[in-house]
């Protein structure tokens, strides 16, 4: 993902943190507010449920490849600010699969904004 289309700071998340679930699926949970500044950003975080190190790097990758196909690279993408967090399911299932649930939360969050 580009640096510009990134949540980095603590405080973004724990902004967004302090909402309520927007979106609770299989393999990830989706938090997300309306943003000033005019583009999409995402934050991509991992369950400490996801035992071992290598399998929350894992699921953390395939999460930020399932943001840049499925929302990075959709045009038209609306102001929004989103956290997502990684499931122990993400390892599991296909990335195709996660993907889909990614475009699902985002839909989800556009309805409630």
């Amino acid at each position: 993902m580009k640096k510009r289309a990134r949540l980095t700071r603590q405080s973004d998340f724990q902004r967004l943190l302090g909402r309520p679930k927007v979106f609770q699926g299989r393999a990830l949970i989706a938090f997300g507010v309306p943003s000033d500044l005019g583009r999409l950003r995402v934050g991509v975080a991992t369950s400490r449920h996801i035992k071992g190190a290598v399998n929350r790097n894992r699921a953390r990758r395939r999460l930020r490849e399932a943001v840049r196909v499925g929302l990075l690279d959709a045009p038209g993408s609306a102001s929004l600010d989103i956290v997502v967090i990684a499931r122990p399911e993400m390892v599991k299932i296909s990335l195709p699969l996660v993907t889909e649930e990614v475009q699902e939360a985002y839909q989800r969050l556009l309805r409630r904004a």
